[in-house]
């Protein structure tokens, strides 16, 4: 927010739109930032005004305290938090009521249930139900989606940070969830309206308080969706511009001649963000979105912070060029794939040509990606991509199948099902999340195909799938005794 700085006829300075301690001072606020330069260099709190904030334009940054208290009154932390590797340039320390959010009142204010969520009763753990009841009524809903994303937190696709997990972050997590879910709502009623309305008071307190960066780039696109939701088209597309120019802004060079590393990653990262936001999650109108949530972060080695970009070690260097790659095979895949075909069925003009064509694009990606990563590369980037290979890739054979059931397509798609299981299987048990994820994909595109009614002969076969898919599930560990992950698809 800039200031406007006028001279009235009798020579009297008017402020508008500055920061609160900037107007007491009377003093010019350079506001470009959620933080004004004043505030950052005294390290004090960055207040909107708040007498003027009911004429602003755009976004009201002021949340009243009373209805939002976030702030942790003992200064200490439930969870550890990881440091997440940033350009400096463009972030500068957070100030103290940013890092000291308190876990039990974070829980109070996003589920208004803590009771709810610490109960360890295994049998409310159905949690996103594909049925014709409005489950969204109760607030035990909400709650256990909270416990979901508490307890699994790592997504699929890279949506929000990957592997960051602290109290500063977590929140956002919770806030896609809650968007995933606001979006399935057969009805919109007070509990829902309830829920986006504290999600959008606790999303405008952090731009108030956080300077350009991944966080407030994530920011603006959940806002970008929460008004669509809304109908509000002005501030829709004021959020997906900012959004837009922040990710311009990560991974620039600075005193180097290329990027670094670590900086193309950051960018990457910003771009993918942007994509599967403003694109990908409203494709996931039936609740399947969910499942892209629920897969742990505990035994990953993605926690990583160069530094010094310039000068690092053999061991960053492998990191930091693992998660380029995997964010590049992503961000290829997505854009000259995924999207192309969901654009050619939105249009109505399904040519098989074209999708064979996408078909070998998608080949031509994951080779040159895999080539990439060298002979020393992370276990855990050669697995995502091969997981986000198999979702689309079975995605374009069901396609064809549907399209085109010819004995050649039937068969490749049958050959694919049981590839993705083998690679299943081949997984240790710290990848129990891609298991599931990856059997899941395989029971969803079963039970399309048998939907259509095209494949009588093979029914013995795709009944054989979808048991090996749910012995596949059911072998994992970490998930065997919290959910049953086959209510999804049944």
């Amino acid at each position: 927010m800039n200031l406007t700085f006028r001279i009235s006829n009798n020579n009297k300075p008017k402020y508008e739109f500055a920061c609160e301690r900037c107007r007491l001072d009377k003093k010019k606020c350079d506001k470009k930032v959620p933080i004004c330069s004043r505030c950052i260099k005294i390290q004090a709190e960055c207040r909107t005004y708040s007498k003027d904030t009911a004429g602003v334009k755009g976004f009201k940054l002021l949340v009243q305290r009373n209805n939002v208290n976030i702030c942790n009154t003992d200064g200490t932390n439930m969870l550890k938090p990881v440091s997440i590797t940033v350009n400096k340039l463009f972030l500068s320390p957070y100030p103290p009521m940013s890092n000291t959010l308190e876990y039990s009142k974070f829980m109070c204010l996003m589920s208004l249930s803590l009771d709810m969520i610490t109960k360890s009763d295994k049998s409310q753990s159905a949690l996103i139900p594909l049925d014709n009841i409005d489950h969204t009524l109760s607030p035990l809903f909400w709650d256990m989606l909270v416990k979901l994303y508490l307890e699994e937190v790592h997504p699929n696709l890279i949506i929000l940070s990957l592997n960051y997990f602290d109290i500063t972050t977590c929140w956002l997590r919770a806030c896609c969830i809650y968007l995933c879910a606001y979006e399935i709502c057969k009805i919109r009623n007070s509990i829902t309206d309830l829920k986006m309305k504290t999600m959008e008071s606790l999303i405008l307190k952090e731009l108030n308080y956080t300077r350009p960066s991944l966080r407030t780039l994530q920011c603006y696109i959940m806002l970008t969706h929460l008004y669509i939701f809304r109908g509000n088209k002005n501030l829709k597309r004021y959020s997906f511009i900012k959004s837009v120019k922040i990710g311009e802004l990560i991974g620039l060079p600075r005193s180097c001649n290329r990027q670094s590393k670590i900086a193309q990653y950051e960018r990457n990262l910003a771009y993918i963000r942007i994509l599967l936001f403003h694109t990908g999650i409203c494709e996931y109108s039936d609740g399947e979105g969910m499942i892209y949530e629920a897969v742990k972060t505990k035994h990953t080695s993605w926690e990583f912070q160069l530094l010094n970009p310039l000068q690092y070690s053999y061991n960053e260097f492998i990191i930091a060029n693992s998660n380029n790659i995997t964010a590049l095979f992503i961000c290829n895949t997505v854009t000259r794939v995924l999207f192309p075909i969901k654009l050619l069925l939105k249009l109505g003009k399904i040519d098989i040509t074209k999708i064979l064509e996408f078909k070998i694009i998608l080949e031509q990606i994951y080779n040159t990606h895999i080539n990439q990563l060298g002979p020393c590369y992370l276990d855990h980037s050669l697995y995502k991509i091969k997981e986000i290979y198999f979702i689309i890739k079975i995605q374009i054979y069901s396609l064809l199948v549907n399209q085109c059931p010819k004995e050649e397509y039937i068969h490749n798609w049958m050959q694919l099902n049981y590839d993705i299981l083998q690679f299943s299987f081949s997984l240790t048990d710290k990848f129990d999340a891609m298991k599931v994820i990856q059997s899941l994909v395989c029971i969803n595109s079963c039970q399309k195909i048998k939907s259509i009614g095209k494949c009588d002969t093979w029914s013995k076969d795709l009944d054989k799938i979808m048991f090996l898919s749910r012995s596949v599930i059911k072998s994992c560990t970490s998930y065997n005794y919290q959910f049953d992950w086959g209510v999804f698809y049944q």
